[in-house]
């Protein structure tokens, strides 16, 4: 009996012990147990390297391609290309996913992997088998169910492999892979109960404050007269490095740490730390390079080239041109 219930992933079987997992009575009917998907049972290593490297370029795999994208249908918020999913206790929510082909050309969905490590999700996928091949409109939908008991905060990761239109070697032909990020976020009764109504405005203290330590004028030293030691230096030219004069546009565009590439990310990581003893020095030399970098950006905005000089609109005088400039 032991040996069953552990084929059936219904306990946890070892030499010494053993442990009885709690039936999903909230699965829906409509879906029987084989339409299930196992989550992450059959990632090979290099799919697994491939996961990893998502979660450092989030973006890339965000937007569709070959006119293949991903249609979102179900109660959801779309927040720095994630889909966050607010629940209730014990409230089950579904979200379908349907990758649909908008293209011209026929692709062929080759792989589906849902990543979640918590039993809050469950993924249910139609009957065809995979590879599935989706010609001009066709779609394939996974079905997502969530419900929890608990209070928190969890995330999954879908991951979808296609192999790309036209012949093998051929242009246009390859593997390439789309993703969404999911969070579901459950919050207690109380804690809708309890949430402020008003914004919060701190309180003023108002009083003497205690007076722990007191300054005494005191008088220079003999030594420090006639001090003749040079007391300033020049510095050096220290030049911003050239990676980050070409990052400095998309720095300016403001994108979210979510959603920005690598480079990006770490250096408004760096600028959103707060100023500590370990990172003083790399933290102002960000700073000053990125101001020497704006001012250099400001300053382009007032160059002319081929624009006319005209006569001084006061006094006609052939001999005094005036130039309009910028601002």
């Amino acid at each position: 009996m032991l040996y069953g219930m552990k084929i059936a992933n219904l306990a946890y079987v070892t030499k010494t012990r053993v442990r009885f997992f709690r039936l999903d009575r909230w699965a829906d009917v409509r879906f029987p147990e084989k339409r299930r998907m196992k989550l992450g049972s059959d990632i090979s290593k290099h799919h697994k390297s491939l996961l990893a490297k998502i979660f450092y370029d989030r973006s890339e795999y965000l937007h569709g391609k070959h006119g293949v994208d991903v249609e979102v249908q179900g109660p959801h918020e779309a927040r720095d290309g994630q889909l966050l999913i607010r629940l209730d206790l014990n409230r089950k929510e579904v979200l379908t996913l349907r990758l649909r082909n908008g293209g011209t050309q026929s692709v062929t969905l080759t792989h589906l992997f849902p990543l979640c490590r918590t039993p809050q999700f469950a993924f249910y996928n139609e009957d065809q088998e995979l590879p599935c091949p989706l010609g001009p409109g066709e779609c394939y939908e996974l079905h997502v169910h969530c419900k929890t008991s608990f209070v928190g905060y969890f995330p999954a990761t879908v991951l979808w492999e296609l192999l790309g239109p036209g012949e093998s070697g051929s242009e246009g032909a390859g593997t390439f892979y789309i993703a969404r990020f999911l969070a579901a976020v459950a919050h207690s009764p109380l804690a809708a109960q309890l949430k402020p109504v008003t914004p919060f405005k701190r309180t003023r203290i108002t009083g003497n404050p205690v007076v722990t330590n007191r300054v005494e004028e005191g008088e220079r030293p003999d030594c420090g007269k006639g001090y003749d030691l040079e007391l300033s230096m020049a510095l050096g030219t220290y030049y911003p490095p050239p990676r980050l004069r070409q990052l400095l546009p998309m720095l300016l565009q403001g994108r979210s740490i979510f959603t920005a590439p690598k480079e990006i990310a770490e250096i408004k990581a760096q600028l959103e730390t707060a100023l500590k003893w370990r990172n003083y020095e790399v933290k102002l030399r960000l700073l000053l390079h990125l101001e020497e970098l704006q001012m250099e950006h400001d300053i382009r905005h007032y160059d002319l080239e081929s624009v006319p000089m005209t006569w001084d609109p006061v006094d006609q005088n052939p001999r005094l041109l005036t130039l309009e400039q910028p601002n």
